[in-house]
């Protein structure tokens, strides 16, 4: 569903806090890095690789990818 968003949990699934709702198109493929406090995703609709803070802030584009 658009607009995506990208949401923090509990571990229980409560206290959900939206942390990413704009610049995105079909984000997937997600890996955590808890040395770095990083979010990764690919986004399969913009073709792109991206990361962020766990909060949500510092958002940085890594990848993207060219169809040739």
């Amino acid at each position: 569903q658009r607009p995506a968003k990208i949401y923090r949990c509990s571990i229980d699934g409560a206290d959900c806090i939206v942390i990413r709702n704009t610049s995105l198109g079909r984000p997937s493929e997600m890996a955590i890095d808890f040395a770095e406090n990083k979010l990764y995703w690919g986004d399969t609709l913009l073709k792109t690789i991206s990361h962020m803070d766990f909060d949500g802030n510092n958002v940085r584009l890594l990848h993207f990818f060219i169809e040739l």
